[in-house]
């Protein structure tokens, strides 16, 4: 299904090294959205890693689309150099495909080949 984008937004990552934590606690995603991870007395590391989302107009709804895990795994670590790139090269249109959740939640993805073509696209930029 093709549809068009019609927003872009960057999440910052954050990283912190925290205490208080308790002694049986284990990996987890606290109430804030971040990950913890407990490296020992009373230690831990909680760290959110960075988001790009990508609006588009479903039928008159506007809807998220989380792309920044393609750029992650095909470009690298998102530096302000490529983040602008990515911004400045966003197509009209994506191609995105219909995905329910378990709780029969309606999700969007994109397609790989529109993708690659914004790949393309943001290194030329680059």
């Amino acid at each position: 299904m093709t549809v068009s984008t019609v927003g872009f937004k960057y999440e910052k990552g954050e990283y912190a090294l925290t205490q208080g934590h308790k002694e049986r606690e284990r990996f987890h995603r606290n109430s804030l959205g971040r990950y913890v991870c407990p490296c020992g007395y009373g230690w831990a590391n909680e760290y959110k890693p960075s988001k790009i989302i990508v609006y588009i107009d479903v039928d008159g709804r506007r809807e998220e689309v989380w792309v920044d895990h393609f750029f992650k795994n095909n470009w690298g670590r998102i530096t302000i150099g490529r983040l602008e790139a990515i911004r400045n090269s966003m197509p009209e249109t994506l191609e995105v495909e219909v995905n329910f959740s378990r709780s029969n939640e309606v999700y969007y993805t994109a397609e790989e080949t529109s993708m690659m073509g914004w790949l393309t696209n943001a290194k030329k930029i680059r």
